[in-house]
C-alpha cells in the first residue's frame, strides 16, 4: 500500500529527503501490527534519515481488506517539483491556446455594523470621520 501511495499520479512532488511528515495509516481490523511496521519503515526510508516523523495509525472496522495511507510531508530540498508558473504566464498561454480566460470580480465588502460597545471606543471610524 505504501508503495503504491508514493507511486500514485497525485503526488506531483517526491517526498525524498523531506524533514517532516505526518503519516496516516487507516485499516480494518484485519490489519496486522507487521503491515503497518512495514509501511512505515518504507515511507521513513524515502524521507531523511533526520526526519521528525509524526505517525498515526486508525482501525476502521468498515475497511476490511483496504488500507488507506495518507503523507504529508514538509522541509522538502530546495529544487523540488515543478515551478509555478507566474500568473501572466497562465493568461499569457491560455490566450495562445484559445481558452477562455475567467474573468474574476473582486465582491465589494460587506456593511458589517458594529456592535455599540465598539463604537463607544472608537472602533470602526475613519480618520476625520466624527460622528
Amino acid at each position: 500500500a505504501a508503495r503504491e501511495a508514493m507511486a500514485s499520479p497525485l503526488i506531483d512532488v517526491p517526498i525524498e529527503g523531506a524533514t517532516r511528515v505526518l503519516l496516516n495509516i487507516t485499516g480494518g481490523t484485519d490489519l496486522t501490527i507487521q503491515e503497518v511496521q512495514e509501511s512505515a519503515d518504507f515511507i521513513g526510508k524515502m524521507v531523511d534519515p533526520e526526519a521528525n516523523i509524526i505517525f498515526g495509525m486508525v482501525t476502521d472496522p468498515k475497511m476490511e481488506d483496504e488500507v488507506r495511507i495518507t503523507v504529508i510531508a514538509t522541509g522538502l530540498p530546495q529544487g523540488t517539483g515543478e515551478p509555478e508558473q507566474s500568473l501572466e504566464q497562465l493568461v499569457e498561454d491560455s490566450l495562445a491556446e484559445g481558452t477562455p480566460t475567467p474573468v474574476v470580480e473582486e465582491a465589494p465588502e460587506p456593511r458589517v455594523e458594529l456592535p455599540g460597545f465598539l463604537r463607544r471606543f472608537g472602533f470602526g471610524r475613519r480618520r476625520g470621520d466624527d460622528r
